[in-house]
Formats: structure tokens, C-alpha cells, sequence
């Protein structure tokens, strides 16, 4: 038997043995403690089949290959490197020994920062992939271990092309010059099937994105894609300021757009959930909603352009259920997109039946007031177009008082704010680093809360005078002896009870407080969505 078949041996009987250790209780464990949401109950890197590896990003430098291995400097064995070699140099590496440590196929990767500042991909290059960063299945990526000021992605799109089981944490995503290829520079974060591949179990929490084009933070099904694609939660994360005029070669002046889940002729796209976002200073999209189920709580959607949320309705049965948003109109609203307008509601000449729609709405607000029920639509903006073939709104109009009985999609236990209380929230909650804001999201959260603003999207590259400087600080990292084991049983690794307690420092919030308790909601009816 060969050195590896043995270490193999004795990894995989220990995964075993961990997976005892693992066994979650009775209910699923919240990926995040007290977020409930579509696929939160990811295990993320811990649902592959071996113990995750650890990978420390310790250099702001963008250099690919593969990590080092660190046997010594912590209580326990780490991969050091730069982000990208974190992200793929692992891939790299599956079955094979890299100083004297095997790296067991199929293994999770946990990335923890020991250093902040800014990453940089430098402009100006003809290979899109140059800027795509690849993200793995089973991959967790905690920006909040980073020292302060924490971290920021310049000029990389994190990329997962049929993944599952990611949660990505207090991360800043930022884009810079003029792109040169139709990819290139345009999307901090994009998640998409291919033909036959799948996406799902997806969390992105905490993260900032600004200065993309083309859908900054994307959620994509291929065109005639047979794969799945869904559960997917976003949440607590500052998305603005889409640039456009950029000249992409797929849409040339057509940008400026904040966020995109759906498909076009693909599988629909099902159980997205956004929540506790701040959605601002854009053109379009924000979000735009396309052939999914899909449910909005929550969210500040601020000073944009032409439209507000944008759910539309094509080839696939949809559900789209808003609940306590707010809409608030600002310096670059144009007339003729009056923010008196919740949501926009359109159907594509290809719809189906609008009978098979569902369009769920309750206690939002926008600058003409708040909805007094949910059967009142006076601020809906609805442009089917060809009503006369496939019915009118009152076809797809579900209505009901009480969301988690009432809503054609629900998440069970899930606590929603009224809308009165959503700008407190988002101010004291969103974005990377709540505790310690960089200046750009300084600024974004000021505009909100002072109706303040640009007055036209933004065109061209930010000037050098626009990026936040964000200082370069080293740590060590106290990582817990044992990471991986579950020492008081809960269900938690005693990893990822530190990694908690890392959020709650950035998001201001006591580390040895405990977590504000969830008030569970009446178990939800069953319905089905024809």
C-alpha cells in the first residue's frame, strides 16, 4: 500500500469520524446564526465530502499558482498564499502532496485574510479571464478575519460557473477602467449554469459592490440550460453606482445596471431571496427579477434612474413576492420613472398565460406613501403590454394579510421589519464592514440618509480621487486548536463558531453578546406554483 492510499486511508476515517462530530440536530443548522433564507442551511466548505482546507490569503498581490503549505506558524496546518492561489491553486492540487501535506480530492476550502488593503488586477488587458477569479464548490470566504480596514477586490469578478454551496462574507467587490472584453471588468460577483450544469446553495452576505456595468452582482441561468439553479440568498450588502457608457461589446452603451437573477429561455430559476440590501444610485435593474420564484424583504432601493424592482415575466410559471421594501426616488430619478412606483411588473410577447404568474405584494413603501393592503396596487407600475392574449393583473394578483400564510413563497422562521424600520436597519447593517465603512460606503449610506446623491449614473472610469485608500495591516490569526471539531456539540465547528464571533466584531456588534433571538413565524400552507 502506498504512502498516499495510507494517508487517504486515515483521512477518509476521519471524515467519518468528523461527520459524527458534525451531525447537525434536530432542525438545520443557519449558515450564518439567525439568517434564515434559501439554502442558509448550507454546510458550505463542510458539506463536501473531506475535512475543508484551510487557506490564509497573507499578500495583496495577484500571483497564480500554488499555495504553500504552513505547518508551524498556527495551532494548526494552513495553505498561505494569495487569493487567487486560495481559490484555484487548491483545485490544482486534489490527491496530489505539497510539502509533505496530501490534499484529499473533494475537499472544501475555508479562506480566511490576514492582511487588508486593496487586491488589484491591473486594467487594461485583452484576456478577460485575466479578471475572473474562479470560485469552487464548497468554498467559504471570510472577509471578516481580515484586520481593519479590511479587504477590497479591485478589478476581479469572483466567478462560479455550476457551483454549489458557497457563502461569501465582508468582502468588497469594485471595478475600474474601461473594459476591453465582453466579461472583462464588468461584474464583481456572477454565479451561471452552463448547458447542463447546476448552481445552488448560494449565500453572499455583507459584501459591497460598485462601479460595474453590466449587472454587478448576477445570478444567471444559460440560454436553454437544463441544470438547476437555485437557493440563493443575498443579503445585508450595499449594491450601487453601475457604471455605464462603457462600450462592451455585448451591450455597448446599454449599462449600468446593479443586479440580475433569472433566465431568459433556461429552467427557472427558483427560491431566491434578497434581503436587507442597499440598492442605489444606478440605472437599471435593481434588482431585475426574470423567470424565478423570488422573494424581496427588506430592502432600501435608492435614487435610481429609470425603475425600481423589475419583475418580468416570460417562458416560466414565476412568483414574485415582495414584502416590506421601500422605494425612495432621489437626484437622478427621471419623471417619467416616478418613484411613486413599488415595483415594475412586465410580460415579454413570449409570456405564458399570466394566470400561472404570481405576484405577491405587502407593506411596501415608496415616496408616495405606503401600501394600505396587500390587494393595494395604486403604486405598482405594471406594463404587460399584450393583456388582450394573456389576461390582465388582476390575473396574477395574490393577495392576503398575513405574509407567511398568505405569500406564494416563504421562508419558514423568517422575522421581517416593517417598512417604517428599514432604513435604520440597513443603516446600521449593510455593506462589508458596518463597523468600520470605508469612504465609499460612508458615502452611499449618506446619500440614503439625506436624500442626497449624483444626479446622472456614472460614465467612464472613477477617477483616482474616488477609491477609498484602505490601509495595509498584517495579523496572526488566533485560529482555535481543534478547528474542525465540534467541542460543545452544537453543531458548529469550533472554526465556524470563531468565524461568528469575527462577523460580529465587523458588523459592530459585541462578540460576547449573544446573538438577537429569532421570533419563528406560523408554519407556512403548502402551495403549489402551476
Amino acid at each position: 500500500m502506498s504512502s498516499y492510499q495510507k494517508k487517504y486511508i486515515c483521512h477518509c476515517l476521519g471524515a467519518t469520524i468528523l461527520s459524527l462530530f458534525l451531525a447537525t440536530p434536530a432542525f438545520a443548522l443557519d449558515i450564518i446564526p439567525g439568517l434564515k433564507g434559501f439554502g442558509t442551511d448550507t454546510r458550505a466548505a463542510y458539506g463536501a465530502a473531506n475535512t475543508p482546507e484551510i487557506c490564509i490569503v497573507d499578500s495583496l498581490l495577484t500571483t497564480a499558482g500554488n499555495p504553500t503549505w504552513d505547518a508551524s506558524t498556527y495551532s494548526v496546518g494552513v495553505f498561505k498564499g494569495t487569493l487567487i492561489q486560495c481559490l484555484e491553486g487548491l483545485d490544482t492540487l486534489n490527491g496530489e502532496t505539497i510539502d509533505g501535506h496530501v490534499v484529499l480530492p473533494n475537499s472544501g476550502k475555508i479562506i480566511l485574510f490576514e492582511v487588508s488593503g486593496t487586491i488589484r488586477q491591473q486594467a487594461a488587458h485583452d484576456d478577460d479571464k485575466t479578471f475572473r477569479y474562479n470560485i469552487g464548490s464548497y468554498t467559504t470566504i471570510a472577509g471578516q478575519t481580515s484586520p481593519e480596514p479590511g479587504v477590497l477586490f479591485r478589478n476581479i469578478c469572483m466567478f462560479g460557473g455550476g457551483v454549489n454551496d458557497v457563502l461569501i462574507q465582508h468582502v468588497r467587490g469594485r471595478m475600474d477602467g474601461p473594459p476591453t472584453t465582453k466579461f472583462g471588468l464588468h461584474k464583481s460577483f456572477t454565479f451561471a449554469t452552463g448547458t447542463t450544469t447546476s448552481v445552488y446553495n448560494i449565500v453572499i452576505d455583507h459584501v459591497s459592490c460598485a462601479w460595474g456595468a453590466d449587472a454587478q452582482l448576477a445570478f444567471y441561468h444559460g440560454w436553454n440550460a437544463t441544470g438547476e439553479f437555485k437557493n440563493i440568498t443575498v443579503s445585508n450588502t450595499i449594491i450601487s453606482e453601475a457604471r455605464e457608457n462603457m462600450g462592451l461589446t455585448d451591450e455597448e452603451a446599454n449599462n449600468g445596471k446593479n443586479i440580475l437573477v433569472g433566465t431568459t429561455n433556461g429552467t427557472l430559476v427558483e427560491n431566491i431571496f434578497i434581503y436587507g440590501n442597499l440598492i442605489s444610485n444606478t440605472k437599471k435593474r435593481n434588482p431585475q427579477i426574470k423567470n424565478a420564484t423570488a422573494l424581496l424583504v427588506n430592502n432600501y432601493i435608492y435614487n435610481n434612474r429609470d425603475t425600481t424592482a423589475t419583475c418580468v415575466f416570460t417562458t416560466r410559471p414565476s412568483v414574485c413576492s415582495l414584502v416590506g421594501n421601500v422605494t425612495e426616488g432621489g437626484p437622478m430619478l427621471l419623471a417619467s420613472f416616478a418613484s411613486d412606483y413599488i415595483v415594475n411588473l412586465g410580460l415579454q410577447d413570449w409570456a405564458t398565460p399570466v394566470s400561472q404568474h404570481s405576484v405577491y405584494l405587502y407593506d411596501n413603501k415608496c415616496d408616495l406613501g405606503t401600501q394600505t393592503s396587500s390587494t393595494d396596487w395604486s403604486r405598482v407600475d405594471s406594463r404587460p403590454g399584450n393583456t388582450t392574449a394573456y389576461g390582465n393583473e388582476a390575473d396574477f394578483k395574490v393577495t392576503g394579510e398575513d405574509p407567511p400564510n398568505d405569500s406564494p413563497l416563504w421562508i419558514t422562521g423568517l422575522t421581517v421589519l416593517p417598512s417604517t424600520a428599514v432604513k435604520a436597519s440597513i443603516i446600521a447593517n449593510a455593506g462589508a464592514y458596518p463597523a468600520f465603512r470605508d469612504s465609499l460606503d460612508t458615502r452611499f449610506i449618506s446619500e440614503m440618509t439625506n436624500s442626497t446623491g449624483p444626479s446622472s449614473s456614472v460614465k467612464g472610469a472613477p477617477s483616482s480621487g474616488d477609491w477609498p485608500t484602505l490601509t495595509t495591516n498584517k495579523i496572526k490569526l488566533a485560529i482555535p486548536p481543534n478547528p474542525h471539531a465540534d467541542d460543545d456539540r452544537d453543531g458548529y465547528t469550533n472554526l465556524e463558531e470563531w468565524l461568528h464571533s469575527q462577523a460580529a466584531i465587523v458588523e459592530g456588534k459585541s462578540p460576547l453578546s449573544p446573538l438577537p433571538p429569532v421570533s419563528p413565524l406560523p408554519p407556512k400552507n403548502l402551495k403549489t406554483i402551476q
